[in-house]
């Protein structure tokens, strides 16, 4: 089924739900049926304050997990994702890579 091309209105009113909704992007992009690339696109094309906020204080989502193959930690920052199979690099780093991005 081919989707529909959403306006740059429609995908101001679906980022302005990302940020009060209070979920990562990748639960907001499966609960509301949408690509996450294409959702992290529009987050960077069109940045509110309350992003921008969050890019400053160097906020990033970081999942852990235990399992055999997968990754011990997975760290999301906007649309990049780093996954970690051994040991988390020092918090100084991720500050750093946080700061470029």
């Amino acid at each position: 089924m081919k989707r529909r091309r959403r306006s740059r209105e429609e995908w101001g009113e679906i980022c302005r739900a990302f940020h009060a909704s209070g979920k990562t992007r990748v639960e907001f992009a499966r609960q509301q049926g949408l690509k996450w690339g294409t959702l992290c696109y529009w987050l960077s094309k069109l940045r509110t304050a309350d992003d921008s906020v969050a890019k400053r204080a160097g906020f990033v989502e970081v999942f852990s997990s235990t399992g055999g193959g997968s990754p011990r930690a997975v760290v999301h920052m906007g649309c990049i994702r780093i996954e970690f199979f051994s040991e988390m690099p020092p918090t100084s780093w991720l500050a750093e890579l946080a700061s470029r991005c």
